[in-house]
């Protein structure tokens, strides 16, 4: 009895407590991707009708609006991002968060490349972009890719203009469609080009990891372009090609005479419609100093230099090549008679010839046949250290006037060949003759 009333006595007094239960809130959707220029938009707010909220931001770039009681709508605008890559911040309303994802400014293709100081334009319809790690990349960080991948019988093209003379190097790569595979002639084949005026300049298809490219541009205004074409019949691979690291500096090209150690001799170049001319440079010699390396040819095509001499009966000199073995060739002539030939990858070799005591035309050419779709080596060829017996006589000097700099003393500029030693004598009575030194 005393327990039955007790029982009644506590259910009695629960039947007046009120128990309020924990606030819930639910936010939809709970995540939104805005375009870099930004903008406005909403998501809806699910609360008791006795629970209260206010929308709040973790990033200045984000602008909440938003506070009721009970079911309500969360507003907001998001700043344009300046930047070029995506970031990210929330809105906390009640407990729940909604992720903002901004994408960031589209990477120009300047960028990509490591080169903004040209102007670059791409194609209007499936244009290059940049890409981002983990992208390939020469340099581990972006490059330019292609635009049209799987779009068959399309072209995606970037380029841009410089003035010469000058050099242009690059890095490519690409991952394509080639049916059959090297050395056979391609039956079907997505490649990527490099133009200079529209005209081509070299290909590569199929498998073909990252390689360098090196090109001298003549005096004037040029059009460099990088195209992408498919054609009409398969994908294959990653179906897309890359450009990385394009530098462009204007210079004058060292003359052949200082690579190739001659004075008295006039050496001249050439090849196709294209540049393709022999130039000195350093980066690769026999002797330490400077060699004459070929120009950068497309399959099909020719760099040579030459020149005339007389009364020469004995030559020499070091050669060096980087090519596609029994396919493209480094080679010497002699009046126009192949005297010999190198292929594959040689490294310095010396040579000697006997020469009638008469006029000789001598020439060196780097030569491509139509088999090679697939840079091998350096793909060029070098020359170092031409000696001539008897040496030709050096051409004459001149001695420009002297002119009186401010401290006094005199200057006087002499000009001759590249390479070439002069010597300086001074006379008081122009009979006997003092060598000059210590002349800078």
């Amino acid at each position: 009895m005393k327990r039955a009333g007790l029982f009644g006595i506590l259910s009695l007094l629960w039947s007046g407590i009120t128990v309020l239960g924990a606030c819930t809130y639910t936010i939809a959707p709970g995540s939104v991707s805005v375009a870099a220029s930004g903008g406005a938009g909403n998501a809806s707010m699910t609360a008791g009708s006795s629970c209260a909220w206010t929308a709040s931001a973790t990033n200045s770039w984000i602008h909440p609006g938003g506070a009721a009681t009970g079911n309500g709508s969360v507003t907001y605008t998001v700043d344009p991002n300046l930047g070029y890559t995506s970031r990210s911040g929330n809105i906390v309303a009640g407990n729940k968060t909604l992720l903002i994802t901004q994408a960031g400014l589209p990477v120009p293709v300047g960028v990509g490349v490591n080169n903004t100081n040209l102007i670059w334009t791409t194609s209007p319809t499936y244009p290059w972009y940049t890409t981002n790690v983990p992208a390939p990349a020469f340099d581990g960080v972006n490059s330019a890719v292609s635009g049209n991948r799987y779009v068959q019988d399309s072209v995606s093209w970037m380029q841009t203009s410089v003035v010469g003379p000058g050099k242009l190097t690059f890095w490519w790569k690409v991952d394509s469609d080639v049916f059959p595979p090297p050395p056979d002639p391609a039956e079907s084949f997505d490649d990527l080009e490099f133009l200079i005026d529209g005209g081509m300049q070299d290909q590569i298809m199929g498998q073909v990891d990252w390689n360098y490219r090196s090109y001298d541009i003549a005096e004037g205004v040029h059009t460099l372009q990088w195209k992408y074409t498919k054609d009409p019949q398969y994908n294959m691979g990653s179906d897309q090609a890359w450009v990385d690291r394009v530098t462009y500096t204007t210079n004058t090209p060292m003359a052949l005479q200082a690579g190739l150690n001659t004075c008295g001799v006039t050496w001249t170049s050439g090849g196709n419609t294209n540049l393709t001319e022999w130039n000195s440079q350093s980066s690769v010699s026999h002797d330490g100093k400077l060699a004459a390396q070929s120009g950068s040819i497309f399959i099909g095509q020719q760099s040579w230099m030459q020149t005339t001499v007389s009364g020469v009966t004995n030559l020499s000199f070091w050669w060096k090549v980087s090519s596609q073995t029994n396919y493209d060739f480094c080679e010497f002539y002699t009046n126009n008679v192949l005297a010999r030939r190198i292929s594959g990858e040689v490294d310095w070799q010396s040579n000697f010839f006997k020469l009638p005591s008469t006029t000789n035309v001598l020439k060196w050419r780097y030569a491509k046949t139509n088999f090679n779709f697939v840079a091998q080596g350096s793909d060029c060829s070098w020359v170092d250290q031409v000696t001539l017996t008897p040496a030709p006589k050096g051409f004459p000097f001149t001695l420009l006037a002297p002119a009186t700099l401010p401290d006094g003393r005199a200057q006087i500029t002499v000009q001759g060949e590249a390479g070439c030693p002069c010597q300086l004598q001074a006379s008081t009575n122009l009979v006997s003759w003092t060598v000059l030194t210590n002349v800078t």
